[in-house]
């Protein structure tokens, strides 16, 4: 995926290895991937690299679209136990304020039994003047990202997320001047 994201978006990916749940939940692999981040763009030579809804829920996540909402729910609880999920770090749609967020692409499954949760998120940052763009890949399934090679539908879906990444990056560029997405 990190391969795929990097030659479909012509940038540099970094893959970090958070700590797991159930060892390490919530917030380890949040505090993991932000102390990363802050050492990234601490160090001047690595700033290059830089470069449950209920319907759907009760509809697609039964177990006929590869995953039901008991499984989800088990991932939760794995994750982020007890109230960590209340956290808007965990949770974004849990955010108060989402107001100078970065750009986001928001890729949902027709048949995710999550799918709500991203169009809700994405309606959440348009309301607040964020850049946004958000696609529903109609007749998919959560985790359609594995199955290109199978499905010509979900190959095409991710060839469209690779191009909407790539303008977003340059949102990116031009807010920024181009300074702190310099490849050198």
């Amino acid at each position: 995926m990190c391969r795929r994201l990097a030659a479909g978006t012509n940038a540099a990916v970094i893959a970090l290895d958070c700590r797991p749940a159930p060892e390490h939940p919530y917030p380890a692999a949040v505090n993991d991937a932000h102390a990363a981040i802050e050492s990234i763009t601490n160090q001047a030579d690595a700033r290059s690299a830089i470069a449950r809804p209920l319907p759907p829920a009760q509809t697609y996540g039964q177990g006929d679209y590869g995953i039901t909402t008991a499984l989800l729910d088990w991932y939760s609880d794995q994750y982020a136990p007890g109230t960590a999920a209340d956290d808007p770090y965990c949770a974004p749609l849990r955010a108060t304020d989402v107001r100078d967020l970065p750009p986001a692409y928001i890729h949902t499954a027709g048949l995710d039994p999550l799918r709500d949760d991203g169009i809700d998120y994405a309606q959440r940052l348009r309301h607040a003047h964020v850049t946004v763009e958000h696609h529903d890949a109609a007749g998919l399934f959560h985790g359609f990202h594995f199955f290109t090679a199978a499905l010509a539908q979900a190959h095409d879906e991710v060839a469209a997320e690779m191009e909407a990444i790539r303008r977003l990056l340059e949102v990116c560029r031009q807010v920024d001047g181009g300074d702190f997405f310099r490849v050198s």
